[in-house]
């Protein structure tokens, strides 16, 4: 199941689905481990539905072999205003990679076609590709906080990225 409007080159976003309970450790954003049992009850919660409307929970997969590399979660406020989040797999060496890929995907989705005033996002100084990717798609930098992120043998800071939305700009009087 590959929607076409959310593919790239390498890796494309879906829906989470019943079955990727045995990869949540790829998707699951948490610093513990999570099992297939925790996992499906997770699932089945967020494919309840209700109102109002609960976050969006996409897996990211490669294109070549579908394997689960990650996770992208949608927060949105009163659907004008959004916080996108990305959860990569700790197994995988490209990480920063196919997250800037799926910055470059999620950021005009939800901006240009979603019509969000404001997609916000989290992004810490050590993802180089991510970083650039934001700066690519015209994403302002709006607030730094200082070593805000542990990493092995230190800390690193963390950027908060806004993406807005042209058509909901208004012209200075």
């Amino acid at each position: 199941m590959r929607p076409v409007f959310l593919t790239g080159a390498r890796i494309y976003l879906r829906p989470l689905l019943a079955g990727d309970k045995e990869h949540a450790a790829a998707w699951f954003a948490s610093p513990f481990p999570i099992n297939a049992t925790r996992a499906e009850t997770f699932l089945k919660k967020e494919h309840q539905g209700g109102w109002p409307p609960g976050p969006q929970h996409l897996a990211i997969c490669r294109t070549d072999n579908d394997e689960v590399v990650g996770g992208a979660t949608v927060r949105s406020w009163n659907w004008r205003i959004a916080w996108l989040a990305f959860h990569m797999a700790p197994w995988v060496a490209e990480a920063d990679a196919l997250r800037a890929e799926a910055v470059r995907i999620v950021v005009p989705w939800l901006r240009d076609e979603r019509e969000l005033m404001v997609v916000r996002l989290a992004i810490a100084a050590d993802e180089a590709a991510t970083l650039a990717a934001a700066e690519e798609l015209g994403m302002v930098r709006g607030v730094r906080l200082r070593e805000r992120l542990a990493r092995p043998g230190g800390r690193v800071d963390q950027f908060f990225y806004e993406a807005l939305n042209p058509r909901w700009e208004v012209p200075r009087a």
